[in-house]
């Protein structure tokens, strides 16, 4: 994790945790100046008016992309000046009250929008097709696996996977034979989550959203159920 001072020509929104993402930039000095920015968390972007303009040195595409969350910003001479923590995507925890089921969902809608690596991995034993839905939130190019109970492994949802690959998600869905797992996980290339309720029901009670510090394990585990785990 690194903190990275920038720039952006102009005024922008930004707040405290918001997750951003930088599309393009350039080095002046210590600082970076932004190009295009991406407020992950707002749903919005925003392009500096130094793009497009005859410059000595121009803002450059950066691949990949600089992600990280917002540690502070400032307005200063009608330019916003914030600090960028990276390698932090996903809020370590997060409670949601018991009747927020929009907020517990706008909560897992920012972070699988975010900057979550090449793969995400869910084991929801009540997988249904509206996590399927959530899931395809991701970066285009990430490989979404998802591990399902028997209960659930309905029509239903063997037609919304389909529906969302010919849409063009890179996803799969295996159903586990032995109803041997119960509680709900979020494995990224990035860090695991805990979900204390299943992904399209989060916010409905009282739950929580908990950064697991150990995710090898479990990651070693979710590989053993989805080896014998059988197609949706």
């Amino acid at each position: 994790m690194a903190n990275l001072e920038l720039y952006f020509d102009g005024i922008v929104a930004l707040r405290r945790n918001e997750i951003v993402r930088v599309w393009s930039g350039m080095q002046e000095g210590a600082l970076i100046r932004v190009g295009r920015l991406e407020n992950v968390s707002a749903g919005s972007q925003q392009t500096s008016r130094i793009v497009g303009t005859v410059m000595t040195q121009s803002p450059v595409d950066l691949n990949p992309p600089i992600t990280g969350v917002i540690v502070g910003s400032e307005i200063r001479n009608k330019n916003t000046y914030f600090t960028l923590a990276t390698g932090v995507y996903l809020e370590p925890e997060r409670f949601i009250r018991d009747g927020s089921h929009q907020e517990g969902q706008d909560v897992l809608k920012t972070s699988l929008r975010a900057e979550t690596g090449d793969y995400v991995k869910v084991m929801d034993p009540y997988t249904t097709p509206e996590t399927l839905d959530l899931l395809a939130l991701v970066r285009a190019g990430t490989k979404v696996q998802v591990l399902c109970g028997r209960r659930t492994a309905t029509p239903a949802l063997r037609s919304r996977a389909e529906a969302l690959r010919r849409g063009g998600l890179s996803i799969e869905v295996r159903v586990d034979p032995k109803g041997v797992f119960h509680d709900r996980f979020i494995v990224t290339e990035r860090g695991v989550w805990s979900v204390g309720q299943s992904l399209s029901d989060f916010g409905k009670k009282a739950s929580y959203l908990s950064r697991i510090d150990e995710p090898q394990s479990l990651e070693r585990y979710f590989e053993e159920c989805w080896a014998s785990a059988s197609k949706l």
